[in-house]
Protein backbone atom coordinates (compact mmCIF):
# COMPACT_ATOMS: atom_id res chain seq x y z
CA UNK A 1 0.00 0.00 0.00
CA UNK A 2 1.44 3.15 -1.00
CA UNK A 3 1.26 6.82 1.26
CA UNK A 4 -0.89 8.01 -1.44
CA UNK A 5 -3.72 5.18 -0.73
CA UNK A 6 -3.69 5.92 2.84
CA UNK A 7 -4.57 9.25 2.52
CA UNK A 8 -7.40 8.88 -0.18
CA UNK A 9 -8.77 6.00 2.33
CA UNK A 10 -8.36 9.00 5.39
CA UNK A 11 -10.67 10.97 3.04
CA UNK A 12 -13.56 9.09 3.11
CA UNK A 13 -16.64 9.77 5.58
CA UNK A 14 -17.83 7.18 7.54
CA UNK A 15 -19.23 8.65 10.19
CA UNK A 16 -23.32 8.54 10.94
CA UNK A 17 -24.32 12.74 11.17
CA UNK A 18 -27.25 14.11 12.97
CA UNK A 19 -29.97 15.69 11.72
CA UNK A 20 -29.68 18.98 9.61
CA UNK A 21 -25.47 18.05 9.23
CA UNK A 22 -23.78 16.54 6.78
CA UNK A 23 -20.19 14.85 6.66
CA UNK A 24 -17.21 17.03 5.53
CA UNK A 25 -14.18 15.59 4.17
CA UNK A 26 -12.03 18.53 5.29
CA UNK A 27 -13.23 18.69 9.07
CA UNK A 28 -14.69 21.56 11.13
CA UNK A 29 -12.61 24.27 11.62
CA UNK A 30 -14.46 26.95 9.60
CA UNK A 31 -17.86 25.76 11.10
CA UNK A 32 -19.47 28.56 12.08
CA UNK A 33 -21.37 28.43 15.96
CA UNK A 34 -23.72 30.53 17.26
CA UNK A 35 -21.60 32.60 19.62
CA UNK A 36 -19.54 33.33 16.81
CA UNK A 37 -21.36 35.79 15.39
CA UNK A 38 -21.19 37.49 12.38
CA UNK A 39 -19.11 35.15 10.65
CA UNK A 40 -15.36 35.61 10.32
CA UNK A 41 -13.48 34.24 7.71
CA UNK A 42 -11.73 31.39 8.09
CA UNK A 43 -8.91 29.51 6.39
CA UNK A 44 -9.91 26.09 4.34
CA UNK A 45 -7.64 23.72 6.16
CA UNK A 46 -8.18 20.03 5.94
CA UNK A 47 -8.45 18.31 9.56
CA UNK A 48 -9.94 14.88 9.74
CA UNK A 49 -13.51 13.96 8.00
CA UNK A 50 -16.31 14.98 10.87
CA UNK A 51 -19.83 15.82 10.55
CA UNK A 52 -20.67 19.65 10.26
CA UNK A 53 -23.84 22.01 10.08
CA UNK A 54 -25.68 22.59 6.71
CA UNK A 55 -25.06 25.49 4.78
CA UNK A 56 -26.93 28.05 6.59
CA UNK A 57 -27.11 26.66 10.28
CA UNK A 58 -24.86 27.31 13.23
CA UNK A 59 -23.39 24.94 15.85
CA UNK A 60 -25.61 25.82 19.09
CA UNK A 61 -22.97 26.02 21.77
CA UNK A 62 -25.30 24.53 24.19
CA UNK A 63 -26.89 21.55 22.70
CA UNK A 64 -24.51 20.85 19.64
CA UNK A 65 -27.21 20.80 17.65
CA UNK A 66 -27.13 22.00 13.95
CA UNK A 67 -29.64 25.29 14.08
CA UNK A 68 -30.98 28.56 12.51
CA UNK A 69 -29.39 31.33 14.04
CA UNK A 70 -32.64 32.85 15.20
CA UNK A 71 -32.76 29.47 17.39
CA UNK A 72 -29.26 29.57 19.11
CA UNK A 73 -29.64 29.53 22.73
CA UNK A 74 -26.55 31.85 23.31
CA UNK A 75 -25.66 34.82 20.75
CA UNK A 76 -22.26 36.59 20.11
CA UNK A 77 -22.33 39.90 22.38
CA UNK A 78 -20.51 41.97 18.79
Amino acid sequence: MSIIEICARKRTCDKKCAAHEMCNLCGNHCEVKCSEWPVKPCLRICAPPTCVCKKGLYRDDHTEKCVPHNKCSVHSKN
